[in-house]
């Protein structure tokens, strides 16, 4: 179950205010566009969490009125061993701060680490991308951006799906035509051929094209039509 925390005025820094809500700021993970990505402590268990945010004043309007709303109510709803769970959701005037369960590697680092990923563990990881993904679908949400970077590895070394800044929710029930996505989004070397047409495309399907991409990336080590 996701906590949702009421809307506060903006705190003087992420510290303070993530403080006042029960979590210890730590150094910075990662970093994109949008947002930054920091370790922080559960001051109530000890746990070691992630926290993504979002600073609503350096990203546009597009983004903040339709990918941001989008990514928020699909995290809220998906329930799964292989998707990162998130514990509570925060908002002051000018910031999101998403928490969440902290994995210390991700399948980039771990293709980087080793060159290739061994056939077993590929096998294995495969299956708990595909099964995440069907779930995903099956409740009419697509990812759009499936990549190495977005697939976590946590120390069970688990699989979980993240970053859903650019999901979509579709109608996909039995009998009813497959809306068609003209957004174009993703990353270059994972998007499907449709998608580099600039064609209306299928978020299914191009999801799929990218799982294909991750398990040719997972086991020869490079990319299936160069970087």
């Amino acid at each position: 179950i996701v906590q949702v925390t009421a809307v506060f005025p903006a705190m003087a820094s992420d510290s303070a205010y993530l403080r006042s809500i029960g979590y210890l700021l730590g150094g910075r993970i990662n970093s994109g566009s949008f947002s930054k990505i920091h370790h922080a402590i559960q001051v109530s268990n000890g746990d070691v969490v992630a926290v993504k945010v979002i600073d609503l004043k350096n990203i546009n309007i597009f983004f903040r009125t339709r990918f941001l709303p989008r990514e928020l109510l699909n995290i809220r709803s998906l329930d799964h061993p292989n998707i990162i769970q998130v514990r509570k959701i925060a908002e002051t005037d000018s910031k999101v701060y998403i928490i969440m369960d902290y994995a210390n590697s991700n399948l980039r680092d771990q293709i980087m680490k080793h060159c290739y990923i061994p056939e077993g563990q590929a096998r294995s990881w495969f299956c708990q991308l595909a099964s995440a993904l069907e779930y995903m679908h099956r409740r009419g949400v697509a990812h759009r951006d499936i990549k190495l970077e977005n697939i976590l590895v946590d120390d069970k070394r688990t699989i979980k799906l993240c970053d859903f800044g650019f999901s979509k929710m579709t109608d996909r029930r039995s009998g009813i035509i497959p809306e068609s996505s003209t957004t174009y989004c993703g990353s270059l070397g994972y998007c499907a051929p449709e998608i580099l047409r600039r064609t209306p495309y299928d978020p299914w399907k191009s999801d799929i094209w990218s799982l294909g991409v991750v398990l040719y990336r997972m086991v020869v080590g490079g990319m299936p039509f160069g970087e």
